[in-house]
């Protein structure tokens, strides 16, 4: 590391531009974010589709006990059973 980046000081290492992407997310965005992920629930629990948290999504329910504070996605894998089921509705939606 340091001999790559030699030429750039620890404070220019340390700027905004490399500590944005770790910047909490607005209390609105966050509010949005999980009411998403409560809709998608009902909506998958009702399809009876198992699935699960994967990803930063796991990473941040068993490291923060909930979200990643700067993490602006939900990572789920649903069960591949349910697959032809959500495509036919996902064509459904869009015709």
């Amino acid at each position: 590391f340091s001999s790559i980046h030699a030429s750039v000081g620890a404070d220019e290492l340390l700027s905004s531009d490399v500590l944005a992407p770790f910047t909490p997310m607005a209390t609105a965005e966050a509010e949005a974010l999980e009411a998403t992920l409560a809709v998608t629930h009902e909506f998958l629990m009702t399809l009876g589709a198992a699935y699960m948290l994967i990803a930063g999504s796991l990473l941040g329910a068993i490291r923060h006990l909930g979200r990643i504070p700067w993490d602006d996605d939900v990572d789920l894998c649903v069960d591949s059973a349910h697959e032809m089921q959500l495509v036919m509705l996902a064509i459904y939606l869009e015709a």
